[in-house]
């Protein structure tokens, strides 16, 4: 749907681009955490080790283009500063 056909092709890309392309050929606004899913397939393309999609949070977060209406979970407490998590892997 996006015309990439290999991982070569998306190390070139972004993913708010990809994100607003994807928006765009389906006629909808899909939820922002797309692009973290995107950041993170474009992250391994460029070699590095694979991140799971929500260390690239808070990335997008501060963006006023991509506000998030909604925190629970791990994010709202990496946010807050709380809980036990995991260092960064990117």
């Amino acid at each position: 749907m996006l015309g990439i056909q290999s991982s070569e092709q998306l190390a070139k890309r972004e993913a708010f681009e990809l994100w607003e392309d994807l928006c765009k050929r389906t006629g909808q606004r899909h939820d922002p955490c797309c692009i973290d899913v995107f950041m993170s397939a474009i992250s391994q393309a460029r070699g590095k080790p694979p991140c799971p999609c929500w260390h690239f949070t808070a990335q997008h977060l501060t963006d006023k283009r991509f506000p998030m209406v909604r925190y629970y979970g791990s994010y709202y407490n990496k946010m807050r500063g709380c809980g036990n998590h995991q260092a960064s892997c990117h």
